[in-house]
């Protein structure tokens, strides 16, 4: 339960802010192509793959193999495929 209050506080964020704490942080925020923020339902569907495909729920073992994929698609292709899929962009 936690899991999808916090999916859902932190499309909330990105949709008005932009950014959530860790990425302001870091000065690094999430918009669209376009350089527009986010609706609720495309932020949404980007946490939501963060978390599926990046983390895999947080599910161990298998959320090692999920980061290094994501990592090693980073590291080829210069974005992650969640980003790709929800046609975002990270600054």
């Amino acid at each position: 339960i936690s899991l999808v209050v916090y999916i859902l506080f932190e499309s909330a964020l990105l949709c008005f802010v932009g950014k959530t704490l860790g990425k302001w942080l870091l000065k690094v925020s999430v918009k669209d192509n376009e350089d527009h923020l986010l609706t609720f339902s495309v932020a949404l569907k980007r946490t939501f793959l963060v978390y599926f495909k990046g983390l895999a729920f947080m599910v161990p073992p298998i959320t090692i193999i999920t980061q290094i994929i994501a990592y090693k698609a980073l590291t080829s292709r210069g974005t992650t495929s969640w980003d790709s899929d929800c046609h975002t962009t990270v600054t």
